[in-house]
């Protein structure tokens, strides 16, 4: 299992990562801190690994907004957040890491068109 907690603050963030046969979920979490998310991946089941994504996002007391978006196998998933405090985001699965990567930043990029940020 690959599991990631994180809040994003300082930096540009773009998480990618696949999912053989065994079954993976994103969790997405938006709170006026910022965008948590949680990613787990090569579990035995898509309950297990919404579990676990869940349980990765909501890392802190503070973190109950977190919501299973996607579960998913046989993919790659990728994860682009805004650099700053802000709440610009997008995710993509995709066929291979850079297809994920490219659909995560338009995906990004829209969210920023709307006000959500500045940058993807």
């Amino acid at each position: 299992m690959h599991s990631v907690r994180v809040i994003v603050a300082i930096i540009t963030l773009l998480f990618t990562t696949c999912s053989a046969v065994a079954a993976g979920a994103l969790a997405i979490g938006i709170e006026q801190s910022g965008v948590r998310y949680g990613v787990a991946v090569n579990l035995k089941s898509a309950s297990l690994a919404a579990q676990n994504a869940l349980s990765d996002c909501r890392w802190t007391e503070k973190s109950r907004e977190c919501k299973i978006v996607h579960t998913f196998s046989n993919a790659c998933i990728s994860v682009a957040l805004d650099r700053k405090v802000s709440r610009a985001w997008g995710w993509a699965t995709g066929r291979d890491v850079a297809h994920a990567k490219d659909k995560a930043v338009v995906a990004c990029q829209k969210t920023v068109a709307l006000g959500y940020g500045t940058i993807c």
